[in-house]
C-alpha cells in the first residue's frame, strides 16, 4: 500500500530529524495500575497529530538523544487536541522526545521543493552528516523556484527482507520542505 503524507518541515538547520515523524510537545509520564504496570491507552501530546497517521501504525518513542527507545501501536489520533493514544509505555519521556513511524516498507520516496534554502540530506542515521556525507545515501541539491525540485528513491529493500521507515533520516535547512511516501508492507 503507498501511504502519503505531507510536507514535513526542518524543524533545525543542520540537525538530522526522523524522515516519518514528530516529536511530543510535552513530557510524558506513563500511568500505572494498582501493581506498576503500564495501563494500556497512553495518550501522548504531540507537535503534529495531523500527520496522516492510521489506527495501529507501528511508531517507536526515544528521547532526541537516542536514549529511552520503545515501541508502541498508535490506538487512536485526536488531530483537533493533537494527541495520539498509544499502547502500553514504560518509560517518562521528555518534551521533544520523537515519534517515528516504524512500519516494514520496501520502498520510500521523498521529494524537495523548489527555492528550497538548501540541500536537504537523506540518510539512515541520526548520524546523518550532509557536510561529510556519513550515513548519507542521497543528496537533494536545492534548485531555483519554478524548476521541477530534486527527489530520492529507494527500491532496494524488495521482498523478505523489508527497511523500515524509522531508518529514514532528513538533514537541511530550517524552514525547508520535503515530501514523503513510502510503500508500506
Amino acid at each position: 500500500m503507498n501511504r502519503t503524507f505531507k510536507y514535513f518541515t526542518l524543524a533545525v538547520t543542520g540537525t538530522p530529524q526522523p524522515a516519518f515523524g514528530t516529536t511530543l510537545s510535552a513530557a510524558f509520564v506513563p500511568t500505572t495500575d494498582g501493581l506498576g504496570n503500564p495501563t494500556l491507552g497512553q495518550v501522548v501530546a504531540v507537535t503534529d497529530a495531523d500527520l496522516p497517521w492510521e489506527r495501529n501504525d507501528q511508531v517507536i518513542v526515544v528521547e532526541a538523544d537516542g536514549s529511552l527507545l520503545e515501541g508502541a501501536s498508535i490506538i487512536d489520533i485526536d488531530t483537533v487536541g493533537g494527541t495520539l493514544t498509544l499502547s502500553s509505555l514504560r518509560f517518562a519521556h521528555a518534551a521533544g522526545a520523537r515519534v517515528i513511524l516504524n512500519n516494514n516498507c520496501t520502498a520510500v520516496y521523498v521529494q524537495g521543493v523548489d527555492g528550497a534554502a538548501g540541500d536537504i540530506g537523506i540518510g539512515t542515521s541520526r548520524a546523518l552528516n550532509a557536510t561529510t556525507g556519513r550515513k548519507m545515501i542521497a543528496l537533494l541539491k536545492k534548485v531555483p523556484a519554478t524548476t521541477q525540485p530534486p527527489d530520492f528513491s529507494s527500491a532496494n529493500v524488495m521482498g523478505l527482507n523489508p527497511a523500515s521507515t524509522s531508518e529514514y533520516w532528513i538533514v537541511g535547512t530550517n524552514p525547508d520542505k520535503y515530501l514523503p511516501s513510502c510503500i508500506v508492507t
